[in-house]
Parts: C-alpha cells; structure tokens; sequence
C-alpha cells in the first residue's frame, strides 16, 4: 500500500497476482479455468466493467470485451456505481474462494503499511470480511502503530469490526439454540521489539553459523542501531553487505565481518533510520 493517493492500490496489486494465478490454470487445469472465466462472467455480469479499474488483468481473463474503466462518474450516479463496484469485489472474491485447489488452500490476502491506505480500502476490506456468503478468506494486515492515532480510518475500522464481532458473539450467547456462523475471527498480535538474543538467533540462521559467541557482538550493534526494528534491521544487514562490510568469503566458505571496521563505520549515525 505504497500509494496513498491511489484507491485500493494494495488491494489492487494482490488481485493482480491473483489473476495471474487464475491465468496459469490455462495451461495447468484449462477445464477448471473455463469453470472460473464463466463463473466470473455470469455472476457479475456488468460489473466486470467497473472491476477492471481496480483489477485491471482481469480483462486477460475474461476476455477484451470487458474493456477497461476509465471514465469519471460523478453526480447522483456515483453512489450507484460504488454500491455496484463494491458487489462486484465480493462476487469476485466468492468465486476465486469457492474452490480451495486454485490456491492449494485457502486464499491469504497480506496487506502491509495499512496506515498508509485509503479509506476506499478499508471499507472495501471490512466488506469482505462481513460477507457470509464468502469462505475460505483470511487477510492479514500489518501497520506501523507509531504512525496512528484514535482519530486515523485504520484505528477506526478495527474498532467497528470488533463490534461487529462483539454484536456477533453477543446475539449468540443469547439465543443458544439459534446460533449463528461467526462472520470472522479477528486477532490481533502486537510485534515488540527484537531483543539482542533474537537479533542473534536471526544472524546465525542468515549467516550459517552455529557459534553464538561469535555473531553476538554484531546482533548488539544491530540491536543498538535498529532498536530491534525488523525492517530497519534488514535494512541494515544489507547495507552492510553492499558496502562490504559483510562478506561471503569463497575460500573458507562462510561470511566474515570486522567489528572494529562496522562499529567504525556505522558510528556516526545514532540509529539505521538516520543512516539511510
């Protein structure tokens, strides 16, 4: 979700390889593609017109006579043409679900940086988390919690969806015999920081090296520089190798650093945030 100023952006980029998954049936299962392209045809019908702006392959699915939307809608037609869009995305996320062997399994939608998506976004993700006629969904999404507040659409969102749940769990308990399918399952895990100890465990698992004692000087500096920031230690890592500072040594067949060289080098900057 890169693009702020872009609707559904992230959403968009995930159906795109989802289609490419759906085109790849053309040569692997064609019988079962053909049974997806119909699908997708009869069931939203003229609101493939409108998906193909967000979902633009979509097109290479179901053919060239659904061209790409790209005429403006304003006026009283606007509300018609978003409750339409809208349907179209969960008949489309229906379909592609109905049949777990296209993906080997359910299908898992990873959003990341959620605190920079559109509010278009989140209501399109909340609708497809409520859709009852929809299985075999999960979607997991990731934010940055330092970078939002109460007042921002995400916190906003996960607030509704958890009295969706909570309205959901209540109406059951009362009615015990009448009970409903949960709409969804929501959890949410908090990421602390990386202690210096998993810093280590990383780097000997990246680097191929069983002695402990021997990546734990470079995990404490790692820890110090990137405050056990996952990304920011990554980022690091690879800065690190791009300037030589770690290296894969063809000879003796393992990575090799100098502490005094990287401590030296990467001292003039508090933290990896400052350094790129």
């Amino acid at each position: 979700l890169y693009f702020r100023d872009e609707p559904y952006f992230g959403i968009s980029q995930a159906c795109g390889e989802i289609c490419g998954r759906i085109l790849q049936l053309k040569q692997d299962n064609a019988e079962r593609f053909a049974h997806i392209c119909n699908a997708l045809k009869e069931e939203i019908g003229e609101g493939l017109h409108l998906l193909t702006s967000a979902i633009a392959p979509i097109v290479e699915i179901v053919g060239h006579g659904h061209r790409i939307s790209t005429n403006r809608i304003n006026g009283p037609d606007l509300d018609r043409a978003s409750e339409q869009f809208n349907a179209a995305f969960r008949k489309f996320f229906r379909i592609i679900t109905a049949d777990p062997s296209v993906f080997g399994g359910p299908l898992v939608l990873c959003l990341d940086d959620l605190q920079w998506a559109d509010s278009a976004s989140f209501e399109l993700i909340e609708l497809l988390l409520t859709d009852r006629q929809s299985s075999g969904l999960m979607i997991v999404g990731c934010y940055r919690s330092e970078e939002v507040d109460e007042t921002h659409v995400l916190i906003k969102t996960i607030g509704d969806l958890k009295c969706t749940v909570n309205g959901q769990n209540s109406l059951n308990s009362q009615n015990s015999q009448h009970r409903n399918p949960q709409l969804f399952i929501m959890t949410e895990i908090h990421l602390e920081e990386l202690s210096t100890l998993h810093i280590n465990n990383v780097l000997m698992e990246m680097l191929s090296i069983d002695n402990a004692n021997r990546t734990m000087p470079l995990a404490t500096l790692c820890q110090k520089r990137t405050k056990g920031n996952p990304f920011h230690l990554m980022t690091f890592l690879n800065m690190l190798q791009e300037e030589s500072y770690l290296e894969f040594n063809v000879g003796s067949f393992q990575w090799t650093f100098d502490m005094e060289i990287i401590e030296k080098k990467t001292s003039a900057s508090l933290n990896v945030v400052q350094m790129v």
